[in-house]
């Protein structure tokens, strides 16, 4: 079954607008140097705005883990999307804490590919299913 995720939200009116389309999923960008970055007062005054029955994501590229888990823990968002190498710690440090995440694997030198990776394993049981995602 194919899910919907809306990316970017950032303003009121975007709540707005996803409360009436009601896609499976929102992400919020937390990644440091990116246009659509907020703030967690901002994303916490669109998580109380947004219908219930969508999921929250962060996305994450650099962040610091204290960061992720405060999003998470003050149930801000959801779901952790991190864009990520293999090795980064952070994976097992989300692994550890059990939470729901997405993580994006590089596969190639940024320098040589930018913005190349493949998504992998979204395995938090959720009433509508599984998400599988590849993003290239």
């Amino acid at each position: 079954m194919t899910q919907i995720k809306i990316c970017g939200l950032m303003r009121p009116a975007d709540v707005v607008m996803v409360n009436q389309a009601l896609p499976d999923a929102i992400g919020m960008v937390f990644a440091p140097g990116r246009r659509r970055r907020i703030t967690m007062a901002t994303a916490r005054q669109l998580s109380q705005q947004l219908d219930p029955r969508i999921r929250r994501v962060g996305v994450f590229t650099t962040n610091q883990l204290s960061e992720i888990l405060a999003l998470v823990q003050q149930h801000i968002i959801q779901v952790v999307q991190l864009h990520a190498t293999v090795d980064d710690p952070r994976i097992a440090s989300l692994m550890a804490a059990h939470v729901p995440r997405i993580t994006y694997y590089w596969i190639m030198p940024v320098q040589v590919v930018d913005r190349c990776w493949i998504g992998i394993n979204y395995n938090h049981s959720v009433p509508s299913g599984r998400l599988s995602w590849l993003v290239v």
